[in-house]
């Protein structure tokens, strides 16, 4: 102070105000005093000038006024700032007068320029930004524009789609407020707060933020992403498209509002909802398939677009003359399928903890030595004669040496004699790489309530999804913990496939559009639902055919010629059989590990192939092969029990051997290789299978009804063998590589 600093002086305050300034309260009363009174000299002639000229301006809606008054309320603003570092000494009775006579008039100001705020929005022009020219700021634009939007949407209406894309240009970033998150912590306080720590509360104003604090801002609505969005954005939009389709009365309303919202998003705006078109949902799905669970998973439409949506029956979308809905959608799904392929199968080798075992703690003989050498030491010195001075040296080695056994002897008690230590021991699980497809044809219809036309079309939808299995994993695998973070549980699958497949209302609606001149008139809700009935007796149909062949299977086909020997490099062996005239089928563990095979063809002749496809669930390979054969014809029908069939193959390398047995069952069975899954569907037979016989075909007459895969042999068994069904085998066929 002597110096002339006072403002160094008021911060040096600031610093060590608690704990200094603060406890000898009357020592430096009167220099705290004479150093208020001279910050108050530094700043009164700066706080005048500030306050006068916020006095001299005026709340005006006139624009020209607003730039000399921006100027003054910002001046005011940063001399109140530049005074702020010093409000811990300028407080109470030291308090600053003129400080507080520009902070009570930039508070009159501000609410007089707030108070007529809206009025002075109405009359702006549109094409400006309001809030960069008009001389205060607002805490909340977007609850602003709530309140102001209702004031200028007929002048907006009245300018048409552009003057309402101008505006949304306009104001975008306004609108769009970034809002932060949520805090505990206490907010800070603006200048007025500070200096009036009461102050009396101004009147009631559009962007006064209310006492609660909700998770946005007031006035702001959360998106589906999260992000803020006010309705005002949502309000434009529609008033986009309301706009837009005024001005094309002679264009099919439907398209026109597909055209407006897909303009709107171009330009950043997101449409809630679309005036003058409503759509009904109707589901006409067989009940049969639902009910015998064909549809293996849901359908449904996803509602991309902001139309009035209403799930209904039927009868109630189309009842009377004035029906409620512009269009009708009815859904009827004939196949909903999960595809599964496992397509490889890995050994993955760990360990896990089979128990624990005592071993000898390399620390135990070192602590017990070293207690003996301290015994030692403290019998030697205790030993040892002494007289005058030395018999003071000997005790306080004495000492040092009895501490030295105390703590010796503490660490030997706690040292143990043996060690606990796990055992692990090696094992493999099983890592299986599954292809999961979920396939859905649908047909669908929409009905044009209003023109009494129908249009109808098939949609295709796939969704395939990649999960690497575990299986086998042992719970005390020493980093299972790992394992189950690298790889995934059937539990996922089971998500994957009961999670609804989706069709999105866009995609619906652009085919409809694009082939509207495909409609058809309908004559009556009875003649359409006779279509109906016969698209879904058609699925049907299709549902029944694939019961009766998996109730009994075989018909038609070439035998030996088709046959051939399966040779893997590995040293096994097995058989196959040509299913085109370039293509072998045979089992998935016949060519475990091995890119290419040998094979032999009944002719005596030898040839090679490449494994092109597996399914490990299904135990089944695709070998392309350098020679071409005479592929098998599978069945087409059932298969009835007792009947007799005949398994072509080389047991124990006997090749091209036949034996013959009947049909004892058709079981659906979990894959025999534990790799999760769908059970797959055999064909029992006590037909004599051995090795050898694997992949090969299991004949009723001439045609295939099932590849052999596997016989139960143990004591006490006989006469179970499993063969892979056809259906199974064409499932897989028909799959892409």
């Amino acid at each position: 102070m002597k110096a002339g600093q006072h403002e160094e002086a008021s911060l040096l305050y600031k610093k060590h105000q608690a704990e200094f300034f603060d406890l000898k309260k009357e020592k430096y009363a009167a220099l705290l005093d004479s150093l208020a009174v001279s910050l108050d000299d530094l700043y009164r002639q700066r706080f005048e000038s500030a306050r006068v000229a916020l006095l001299s301006q005026t709340a005006s809606i006139d624009p020209v006024a607003w730039r000399t008054a921006k100027a003054a309320i910002s001046k005011a603003r940063q001399e109140l700032e530049a005074f702020a570092p010093h409000e811990a000494l300028a407080s109470g009775s030291r308090r600053s007068l003129g400080r507080d006579a520009l902070a009570e008039s930039l508070q009159s100001t501000e609410a007089a320029w707030r108070a007529i705020a809206l009025d002075a929005f109405e009359k702006h022009d549109i094409r400006h930004n309001f809030f960069t020219a008009y001389p205060i700021a607002f805490d909340n634009l977007a609850a602003f524009m709530g309140e102001a939007f209702a004031r200028i949407e007929g002048r907006l209406r009245a300018g048409g789609k552009e003057a309402v894309m101008g505006f949304a240009k306009t104001y975008k970033t306004d609108l769009e407020p970034v809002v932060p998150p949520v805090s505990t912590d206490t907010p800070s306080k603006s200048i007025i707060e500070r200096i009036f720590p009461d102050p009396v509360v101004p009147p009631a104003s559009t962007d006064t933020p209310s006492d609660a604090q909700p998770a946005t801002a007031p006035g702001v609505t959360s998106a589906g992403d999260g992000t803020p969005r006010s309705p005002v954005l949502g309000k434009l939009a529609n008033l986009f498209v309301e706009l837009s389709l005024a001005a094309s009365p002679n264009t099919d309303r439907l398209k026109a509002a597909l055209s407006a919202i897909a303009e709107a998003q171009q330009h950043g705006l997101t449409p809630t909802e679309v005036p003058g078109i409503a759509i009904a949902f109707v589901e006409v799905t067989s009940q049969t398939l639902l009910k015998e669970g064909q549809i293996e998973f849901p359908v449904a439409i996803e509602v991309d677009l902001p139309f009035k949506t209403v799930k209904t029956t039927l009868d109630e979308a189309l009842s009377g003359p004035n029906t409620a809905f512009d269009y009708v959608i009815a859904l009827e799904v004939s196949m909903a399928r999960s595809l599964q392929r496992v397509q490889k199968r890995d050994q993955k080798a760990s360990q896990f903890l089979a128990g624990q075992r005592e071993v000898p703690n390399p620390a135990y003989e070192p602590a017990r030595m070293a207690v003996y050498q301290a015994q030692t030491a403290v019998a030697s010195n205790n030993a040892q004669y002494c007289e005058g001075y030395g018999c003071l040296g000997k005790a306080i080695a004495g000492i040092a040496l009895a501490v030295r056994l105390r703590e010796s002897n503490a660490a030997f008690a706690s040292t143990p004699m043996t060690l606990t230590e796990p055992v692990y021991q090696d094992y493999q699980f099983s890592v299986s790489d599954m292809n999961v497809r979920k396939a859905v044809t649908a047909n669908y219809y929409i009905l044009d309530a209003r023109r009494k036309n129908y249009f109808k079309s098939i949609f295709d939808v796939g969704e395939e999804k990649h999960f690497r299995l575990v299986y086998n994993l042992n719970e005390k695998d020493k980093n299972v913990d790992t394992h189950l973070k690298d790889y995934d549980k059937e539990e996922s699958v089971k998500s994957f496939n009961g999670t609804p497949a989706t069709i999105r209302l866009s995609d619906v609606l652009a085919q409809f559009t694009a082939k509207s001149s495909d409609s058809r008139p309908f004559k009556s809700l009875a003649a359409l639902r006779e279509e109906m009935l016969l698209d879904k007796n058609k699925a049907l149909a299709e549902h029944r055919q694939r019961g009766q062949n998996q109730a009994a299977t075989t018909q038609e086909d070439p035998r030996f010629d088709s046959v051939v020997v399966v040779i893997n490099p590995k040293g096994s062996s097995g058989t196959g059989f040509f299913v085109e005239p370039d293509l072998i089928l045979t089992n998935y563990h016949v060519v475990e590990g091995a890119q290419f095979v040998e094979m032999k063809l009944r002719n005596g002749l030898e040839t090679f192939g490449k494994v092109v496809k597996s399914d490990v669930r299904l135990d089944l390979a695709l070998i392309r092969a350098q020679s071409r054969g005479r592929p098998v014809a599978f069945h087409n029908g059932a298969i009835p029990l007792g009947s007799t069939v005949e398994a072509i193959g080389h047991p124990q390398g006997l090749e091209f051997s036949i034996t013959r047995g009947v049909v004892s069952a058709l079981r659906k069975q979990p894959s025999l290789f534990g790799v999760g899954g769908k059970e797959v569907l055999f064909v029992q037979t006590d037909a004599p299978l051995n090795p050898g016989n694997s992949g090969g075909p299991l004949f009723l007459a001439n045609s295939v009804v099932a590849v052999n895969n596997i016989k139960f042999s143990a004591k006490g068994i006989e006469g179970i063998a499993f063969s892979i069904h056809y259906t199974e085998v064409q499932d897989f066929l028909k799959e892409g590589f």
